[in-house]
C-alpha cells in the first residue's frame, strides 16, 4: 500500500509552521537534512473537502520526487571547515550532514543529501550530533536499495519481555492508539509523544506524564516495604522476648534476672526484724506477739524466737545489704532471702537473714514471712594494700602556700566570709570553694599537707620544680576543726585545688574526703570483723575463706 493510500486511512493534523510544543524534556537538534517526506497536506486535503462540503482543488499529477524545495544544508559547527564530509574530534569521526530516515534512525550524508557509505559498502549509522554509532538491528525489504532510493525499514517483531510488558503499563496510550490523529510540523516532520491536554489548559508533554505515573509507582512501592518491613520487625522483635516464666529459675539466677519486687520486700522484711529484735516490758509483749504471729508463717519459731525475761532491747540500725537469694521451692508467687546489717544497743553488729515471700511481683502486697530468720558475723575486715599516688610531692610548694594560701581560705571558708574569700579565691573558682560552713566549725588546724603537681611528675627528682602562670595543683591537707555546738573538736580531710595566676597561687576548687595512702598493710590486725572493735566482743577472725 503506497504512503498516500495509507494517509487516507488516517486522519492527519498539519500545525502551523513555526509550532513549537511544550517540550522541557528535550534539547532544541540543530537543523537537519530529512531524507523522507510526508504529504499529508497534499494527499487528504481532497476528503477534507468533500467532508466539507467544499468544491476541492485540481488534483495534483503525481510526482516521484517530493514536490518541495528542500531546505539548504546546515552544517554542523566544527573547528575547522575544510569541506570535507567529517572532522575528528579526539581521535573521533564526527559527520557534518546526517539523514533521518522513516524508522527514525540517523544515517551520514554529504551536503548534497546524499547517503555516505564505508569501506564495505555498508550504511553509517550516527546519532543527532553525528557521531558514528552502531548499526541498529533492522529488516531491509530490498536488499538491493541504494542510497537514492531511501529504502524503507522496519522493525523486526520481538517477543516481550516481563521488563516490557511492565513498562506497558505505565507508558502514555498514544504509541498503543495507532488510530489516533498524527501531527506534523510545517515541513512534513511528524510530532512524537505530544499529548493533547484539555480545553482551556497547557498542553503536555507524553514523556513527563509516564515519568511521574513511574515515580507515583516507585514512591508507592517503597513505602509499602517500608511499612511491611516495620511490621514484621516489630512482630519478630515481640516474638523475640521471652514472656514472664518462659526460663528457668537457673537461666534467671545466672544471668541475674528476677521478678522479686526487692524494694517493697526489704521494707517488709526491715518492719519484722525491727518487731522481732525489740523486747520490752511484759505490757508490751502480747502486741509484739500477735504482730509477729500475723506476719509471719505458724511453722516458724514463735514469737521470734524470744518469750519473756531478759533485759529490754531494741535495734539502733537495720539497713539491707544488697544481697538477694532466690528461693524456687514454691510452685506459686516468689521468694528469697534478703541479707541485713543490724547493730543493736549494745554496739554489736549481725548480718541477718529473713525469708519473705510475694504473691505477685506487680503488686506490692500479698507478703508474708515465710521462715526463721537467721543471725551470722557481721562484715569481714581486710587489708587494703597501699594507694599509689598519680602525681608526684612538690614538699617546697607545701611548705610555701601551707600559711599563705590553705590556712586562710580554710578560715575564710569554714566562717563563709566573703570578703576574705575573694582574696584567696581565681576567677575560675567553683560555687563549692565560694559557699562555705556558714560558721559551723571554726579555727582550723592543719595537722598534714601534701602538695602534689604534674610539673613535679615531669620534673627529675635531683631538680627543682619551677612553676608558670596557668600550671595546677592539689593540695591533701587533714584539718581539726573546733566544732562550738558540741564544744569539741572534729578531724576532716579536703582535697584543695589550687592555680599559679599572675605570679600567684589562688584556690580554685575544694572536695571533702581524703584517702590514707598508707592503707593498712602495717597496722598487722589480719582478718576479722567489726565486732572486734567492740570490748568484749567474741572474735570472729577468719583464714580468709
Amino acid at each position: 500500500m503506497s504512503k498516500d493510500a495509507e494517509l487516507i486511512d488516517r486522519a492527519a493534523v498539519v500545525l502551523p509552521d513555526g509550532f513549537r510544543p511544550a517540550r522541557t524534556d528535550k534539547r532544541i537538534p540543530v537543523r537537519r537534512i530529512y531524507a523522507r517526506f510526508n504529504p499529508a497536506r497534499d494527499s487528504v486535503q481532497p476528503h477534507l473537502h468533500a467532508l466539507l462540503g467544499m468544491s476541492p482543488d485540481p488534483e495534483p499529477q503525481p510526482d516521484p520526487v517530493p514536490a518541495y524545495e528542500q531546505p539548504p544544508a546546515t552544517p554542523v559547527p566544527d573547528p575547522a571547515d575544510d569541506g570535507s564530509d567529517w572532522y575528528d574530534i579526539d581521535g573521533e569521526r564526527i559527520y557534518r550532514w546526517v539523514l533521518q530516515t522513516e524508522d527514525s534512525h540517523f544515517i551520514a550524508s554529504d551536503a548534497a543529501g546524499s547517503e555516505l557509505r564505508d569501506e564495505n559498502g555498508q550504511r553509517i549509522y550516527v546519532d543527532e550530533d553525528g557521531r558514528a554509532i552502531a548499526a541498529p538491528e533492522l529488516h531491509v525489504d530490498n536488499a538491493a536499495s541504494t542510497a537514492a532510493d531511501y529504502p524503507t525499514t522496519s522493525t523486526p517483531t520481538r517477543k516481550k519481555s516481563l521488563f516490557s510488558r511492565t513498562k506497558a503499563l505505565v507508558s502514555s496510550d498514544s504509541d498503543a492508539n495507532s488510530s489516533s490523529a498524527q501531527l506534523f510540523d510545517g515541513n512534513g516532520v511528524p510530532i512524537e509523544d505530544f499529548d493533547i491536554g484539555k480545553v482551556g489548559k497547557q498542553p503536555t508533554v507524553g514523556r513527563h506524564n509516564r515519568g511521574r505515573r513511574a515515580l507515583a509507582i516507585g514512591v508507592t512501592a517503597l513505602a509499602a516495604c517500608s511499612a511491611a518491613g516495620l511490621i514484621t520487625g516489630v512482630v519478630l522483635g515481640r516474638s523475640s522476648v521471652p514472656a514472664e516464666g518462659a526460663i528457668s529459675a537457673k537461666e534467671a539466677a545466672a544471668y541475674r534476672l528476677t521478678t522479686f519486687p526487692v524494694n517493697a520486700a526489704v521494707g517488709f522484711a526491715q518492719q519484722y526484724l525491727d518487731v522481732c529484735l525489740t523486747h520490752g516490758d511484759d505490757e508490751s509483749v502480747k502486741r509484739r506477739e500477735q504482730l509477729l504471729q500475723a506476719m509471719g508463717t505458724p511453722g516458724a519459731a514463735e514469737s521470734c524466737g524470744w518469750t519473756s525475761g531478759g533485759l529490754q532491747q531494741e535495734p539502733s540500725m537495720i539497713v539491707w545489704d544488697g544481697t538477694v537469694s532466690p528461693i524456687t521451692e514454691f510452685p506459686e508467687g516468689d521468694a528469697a532471702y534478703l541479707g541485713f546489717t543490724v547493730s543493736v544497743s549494745d554496739g554489736q553488729y549481725l548480718s541477718m537473714s529473713v525469708p519473705v515471700w510475694v504473691r505477685s511481683s506487680k503488686v506490692s502486697n500479698d507478703m508474708r514471712i515465710v521462715g526463721d530468720i537467721g543471725v551470722t558475723a557481721p562484715m569481714r575486715l581486710d587489708n587494703p594494700p597501699p594507694a599509689e599516688p598519680n602525681l608526684d610531692e612538690d614538699p617546697n610548694l607545701a611548705a610555701q602556700t601551707k600559711d599563705s594560701l590553705i590556712r586562710p581560705f580554710l578560715a575564710a571558708w569554714g566562717a563563709s566570709d566573703s570578703g576574705q574569700l575573694n582574696l584567696v579565691l581565681a576567677d575560675s573558682a567553683v560555687a563549692r570553694a565560694k559557699t562555705g560552713l556558714g560558721g559551723m566549725v571554726t579555727n582550723p588546724k592543719i595537722d598534714q599537707i601534701t602538695v602534689r603537681s604534674p610539673r613535679a611528675t615531669s620534673t627529675p627528682a635531683n631538680q627543682p620544680v619551677s612553676y608558670e602562670d596557668g600550671n595546677v595543683a592539689v593540695a591533701e591537707v587533714r584539718v581539726t576543726w573546733d566544732v562550738p555546738s558540741s564544744e569539741s573538736t572534729q578531724t576532716t580531710g579536703y582535697r584543695v585545688e589550687i592555680v599559679r595566676h599572675s605570679g600567684k597561687w589562688l584556690v580554685v576548687d575544694v572536695r571533702a574526703g581524703l584517702i590514707d595512702r598508707g592503707g593498712a598493710a602495717s597496722s598487722g590486725s589480719g582478718l576479722g570483723s567489726a565486732n572486734d572493735l567492740v570490748p568484749g566482743a567474741a572474735s570472729t577472725r577468719g583464714n580468709g575463706e
